[in-house]
Order: C-alpha cells, then sequence, then structure tokens
C-alpha cells in the first residue's frame, strides 16, 4: 500500500470537471486570501504546501524538473517586480500537485483574474489613468 494514500490531503473535489486536491484548494483559497489582505503569502502556509506536495506526489522527478523550469521562468519576473517572492513560491508549490499543462493555465487564469482585480482597484481608488501611464 502506497504511503501518500493513506494521507488524508489525498481526497479529491471537483471543480468545474477537473478534479483537484482537497488540500491544494484549502491551499490557495487562504493564499489568495492572506495575499489580498496582507500583500503577502506567509511562509508557513508555502512550506505547508510543499511538505504535503512532496510527501504525496506520484511524480517527484517530473515534479521537480516543472520547479527547475517554473524558477527559471517566474524568478527574473520577481526581480523585475513583476511578481512578488510568495506568488513565486506558490507556483513552485503548485508544480507538485498539477501537470505542467495545468500549472500553464492555472497561470494563466491567475494572471487574468490578477489584471481584472488590479484594473478594479485602480477604477475604486480613482487612479485608473495614473495606473495606465505607467503600463
Amino acid at each position: 500500500m502506497n504511503f501518500s494514500n493513506l494521507i488524508v490531503f489525498r481526497f479529491f473535489i471537483s471543480i468545474g470537471g477537473e478534479s483537484i486536491s482537497v488540500f491544494l484548494f484549502l491551499f490557495l483559497a487562504v493564499s489568495v486570501i492572506t495575499d489580498i489582505q496582507t500583500g503577502k503569502i506567509p511562509n508557513w502556509l508555502i512550506l505547508s504546501g510543499l511538505a504535503v506536495g512532496i510527501c504525496t506526489t506520484d511524480h517527484f522527478f517530473q515534479d521537480i524538473l516543472l520547479v527547475l523550469f517554473s524558477i527559471l521562468i517566474f524568478f527574473p519576473l520577481f526581480l523585475l517586480g513583476t511578481l512578488g517572492a510568495g506568488d513565486v513560491k506558490a507556483i513552485l508549490v503548485l508544480c507538485f500537485y498539477l501537470t505542467a499543462r495545468q500549472l500553464a493555465m492555472a497561470i494563466f487564469y491567475s494572471f487574468l483574474l490578477g489584471a481584472v482585480y488590479g484594473i478594479c482597484k485602480m477604477l475604486r481608488l480613482h487612479s485608473f489613468f495614473q495606473g495606465m501611464h505607467k503600463i
């Protein structure tokens, strides 16, 4: 019997026809809420996500390759100030739960939702044209 099947976090829920880990859903929900409220994703949350992901993955070496590829792509964006460190670390956590295709789709939709959130925030603060001027 595989040890990872004994872990509670291996239970899955279905969202939009896709099954995701209950733990992954909770990780993402807490990440989004704390990021919006405080502008940070706590390290304890990142470490929890990594620990559960590493312990429950069935494709460890593929996941490590995806982590390395993600670092190559997203660390420069962090250095440019486009992404926060917590965002990059959260993407690395996702590497242990999603396939490369799922990760690409998750990042695409995250960027899309982030853009919509940013535009709404600029409109609410009456700084839309000032914010757009920086682009």
